[in-house]
């Protein structure tokens, strides 16, 4: 399949082309008439500049390309939202942890999703509706089934691979681009005129920051920072290669991350990081009749399409979430009925949650997570005796080790704890131990 990515900054159209293992780039500049930055102005100007480099690519006339379209981080939202232990994550307190933190922009103008990372904490995605709307519009004025619509900052994180907090910092055309990640998001990405000190970005971090540590995060990524400096204190990886073999890739760099990152991952176009994922489109298709539909109508048609799509968001607004985890109901059901218990058999006793002495253990690895499960954990009526990290790290599931003598909680605890964590039971702990309970916490 040949893949073809576009992208727009400042001005500058970008095209490049992959072929198997042969990566051909074009570029050209636009006037202010058509776009202005990243925004495309007309579109019917921009998708002829577009034809004008496929021509360019020298595309084979027998075979049609797909395309994907890069969006730059000044174009979407991504923030960490998070929700209060006591009242639970549901789509209502979710919605307005959203809106706290959204400044100005209304949800109604904005395709959006937002997916469970972490205990509490969600990744939030939007992009406004126009500027989705003139995407499908170029893709429909090319004659191109449109593959994907990626926001290349969130694939930063998949291809470091780890939750470990990290600072991402992308120089281009004078500008620097600063994100903030963890827990394999992205919560803060912004767009500077001039490069940001080391104090500036501490403060960044102290501020935006949503689990309190006791140390500014000091691993920086950077993308096309040779003459790139830090404080000591900080650790700088240069997170693409460089060198005389890869300057094909040359102002190329994150076209080349996106055809790297789906050709070892497919999912990642299935998934909440393709903005086209947004959109609440049929559920019953054939063939990509969805992506199909965007590539091959005529505009007119493709409002109308549109224009559903911004009633059916109306009528159903929890149709533009994704279902999270589907899988904790399977995981819960397992273990309920894998793992026998001892069960001690005597008279019938009233189960009191205060009466379960509990310790906690991070699992995750994530800075305070164990302090915020004390929280919701306590907020159920249980008491919690102490806090601690395990000696595993980056857990995926949470674990609950129980007494045998006290394995009559267990239905309990899994009915207070089960819709916020994928959970795993087991009834060993030892009798002798001080604790009646160990929750160790992972990441889901």
């Amino acid at each position: 399949m040949q893949n073809l990515t576009l992208s727009l900054n400042e001005n500058i159209v970008k095209l490049t082309l992959t072929v198997e293992s042969e990566f051909r780039t074009a570029s050209a500049k636009v006037d202010m008439n058509v776009a202005n930055d990243t925004e495309v102005l007309d579109t019917q100007a921009f998708s002829e500049v577009v034809l004008g480099l496929i021509k360019e690519l020298s595309i084979k006339a027998n075979k049609k390309p797909v395309l994907n379209y890069l969006v730059e981080p000044a174009d979407i939202m991504v923030r960490f939202v998070t929700v209060n232990k006591r009242t639970g994550d549901s789509d209502e307190n979710i919605l307005e942890d959203i809106k706290s933190k959204l400044d100005n922009h209304n949800l109604d103008d904005i395709y959006f999703a937002y997916q469970k990372i972490a205990p509490f904490v969600y990744q939030f995605v939007g992009i406004k509706k126009d500027k989705m709307e003139k995407i499908l519009e170029v893709s429909n004025n090319l004659g191109l089934s449109l593959q994907s619509v990626i926001p290349w900052i969130l694939l930063l994180p998949k291809l470091v691979g780890t939750s470990e907090p990290c600072i991402f910092i992308y120089n281009t055309n004078g500008n620097q681009v600063v994100a903030l990640s963890e827990l394999n998001g992205i919560y803060f990405s912004e767009t500077f005129d001039t490069a940001k000190t080391p104090k500036e970005l501490e403060k960044l971090v102290s501020d935006l920051s949503v689990y309190k540590r006791a140390a500014p995060i000091t691993r920086i990524y950077t993308v096309s920072s040779e003459s790139f400096s830090l404080d000591p204190n900080y650790t700088v990886i240069p997170l693409l290669p460089s060198g005389e073999e890869f300057k094909d890739i040359k102002d190329f760099e994150m076209h080349a991350l996106l055809n790297k990152l789906m050709e070892e991952d497919p999912s990642l176009l299935v998934s909440q990081l393709n903005l086209l994922n947004l959109l609440p489109l049929p559920v019953e298709q054939k063939k990509n009749a969805s992506l199909v539909l965007v590539g091959a109508g005529s505009v007119a048609a493709l409002m109308i399409f549109l224009g559903l799509i911004y009633t059916n968001l109306i009528r159903d607004n929890s149709t533009n979430q994704p279902v999270v985890t589907p899988e904790n109901s399977e995981v819960l059901s397992e273990t309920v009925e894998a793992t026998p218990s001892n069960e001690i058999v005597g008279e019938v006793e009233e189960l009191k949650k205060e009466d379960l002495v509990i310790r906690i253990e991070n699992g995750a690895g994530v800075p305070g997570v164990a302090a915020q499960t004390q929280e919701f954990v306590e907020g159920k009526g249980y008491k919690v005796a102490e806090i601690g990290n395990a000696e595993e790290t980056g857990r995926d599931n949470t674990l609950l080790k129980i007494k045998p003598s006290k394995a009559a909680y267990k239905e309990m605890l899994l009915a207070d704890l089960g819709d916020e964590f994928e959970l795993v039971v087991e009834e060993n702990l030892d009798e002798n131990s001080e604790h009646d309970l160990l929750i160790v916490v992972g990441l889901n």
